[in-house]
């Protein structure tokens, strides 16, 4: 055979254990080798020993990989470390599954306990209906507040600190594609963070940022001679409950909000006024003089019943309303343009500002007139000039 040192390479005896050439060594030397699993075992630059060994895989949480968890253990001789080898690896797997074991214990129990409620839009909305703010607004902007609150709904139940801007911004958007509508949904939105701020669940008020759609201003118009004949004609005729409505509006100088808000207990015939109103100090539960021409309108509307004179949600207002002004083809106006007219009229029949200041409920013409206390009579006088027929005055 030839000899195994490349250098050398001669050929020598089949059996010798050593090349006579070169002294090189022929047998293979054999290195010991553990088992897969049972551990590794070297010497480390100070000339001690370490064994090494792998109790468990684990997925890295930042990585994604898989990684060894391993152990190691270190001796002045290599046989120290074999003998101890198999017992130390059982304790260190044994212990590690004792520990990955109570993690899991502590995990479920914390998932399992009671987590701290926290307070959600629904619930700070609660808190501002129980405050004086909301006591003290009249009952029409509390009903404006209350439909915005119900386009909110996706929001109620979140924690409002986990509210964010967009999420408001998309809502409102999507629900409110007009000015005003839109505004009233960012006022309860600001109320309840405001009710947040005062308890430290939120820094600031978000709402402050939101985007309204654009204010597109546009002069309001009354009805005309031909729309109140109009309306008067299919009263007479048809005695339709909606136009006896919109004929109240435009006597009574209403806003559509206080109209679905009056109290038929309010509403006295006999001596013509009716106590109601909202918005400003002088308009909230003022005097209201109902017209002679009115008072069988009411009077039939308000027959054999008792609560609120209108009964209907905002939607089914709105919605008859504009049934009526396109069946009677008169001009197409939204509801305020009722209380629109009513002022126009009496501006026309020239009326003394403060008395037209006092029968719409208005504050003043100047700061003076907050003070003036015109006389029953008086505002009786003036609603009776908006009607054509009246020998008191026309329009």
């Amino acid at each position: 055979m030839l000899c195994k040192n490349k250098r050398c390479g001669r050929d020598i005896q089949s059996d010798a254990k050593f090349c006579p050439y070169c002294g090189r060594l022929q047998t293979d030397k054999h290195r010991m080798r553990r088992s897969n699993g049972e551990g590794s075992i070297f010497q480390m630059p100070d000339k001690r020993w370490k064994a090494e060994i792998i109790v468990a895989y684990e997925i890295d949480g930042i990585s994604g990989k898989l990684r060894k968890v391993r152990r190691t253990k270190i001796a002045k001789t290599r046989a120290e470390l074999a003998d101890m080898l198999p017992a130390w690896k059982a304790s260190c797997i044994a212990e590690y599954q004792a520990a990955m074991a109570q993690q899991q214990e502590e995990a479920e129990q914390t998932a399992a306990a009671p987590q701290p409620s926290r307070p959600t839009l629904s619930d700070c909305w609660s808190i501002f209906l129980g405050s004086r703010a909301y006591e003290g607004l009249g009952k029409s902007q509390q009903q404006k507040l209350g439909y915005a609150w119900r386009k909110l709904e996706r929001l109620h139940d979140m924690p409002i600190e986990d509210i964010t801007l967009d999420d408001m911004q998309e809502l409102i958007d999507e629900k409110a594609p007009t000015y005003y509508p839109a505004k009233d949904m960012r006022t309860v939105l600001s109320h309840a963070f405001v009710v947040a701020i005062r308890r430290d669940l939120v820094a600031a008020n978000r709402t402050e940022y939101l985007e309204l759609p654009p204010l597109n201003a546009s002069k309001r118009k009354p009805f005309t001679n031909e729309d109140i004949a109009a309306f008067w004609t299919d009263w007479e005729n048809n005695h339709s409950e909606f136009v006896g409505y919109i004929l109240v509006m435009i006597y009574a100088g209403l806003r559509p909000g206080e109209l679905r808000a009056l109290e038929i207990s309010n509403i006295h015939l006999d001596e013509q006024y009716m106590t109601g109103g909202s918005k400003t100090s002088a308009g909230r539960n003022r005097t209201i003089p109902i017209a002679d021409r009115i008072v069988p309108v009411l009077r039939m509307l308000t027959s054999g019943r008792t609560g609120q004179l209108i009964t209907m949600n905002d939607d089914r207002f709105y919605a008859r309303y504009w049934d009526t002004i396109d069946r009677l083809h008169v001009s197409r106006l939204e509801p305020y343009s009722c209380r629109h007219t009513f002022f126009t009229r009496l501006a026309e029949a020239d009326v003394q500002p403060g008395v037209i200041t006092s029968a719409g409920g208005h504050e003043s013409y100047s700061t003076t007139m907050t003070y003036t206390h015109v006389r029953l009579d008086k505002l009786l006088d003036a609603v009776n000039r908006i009607d054509p027929h009246s020998d008191k005055g026309t329009v």
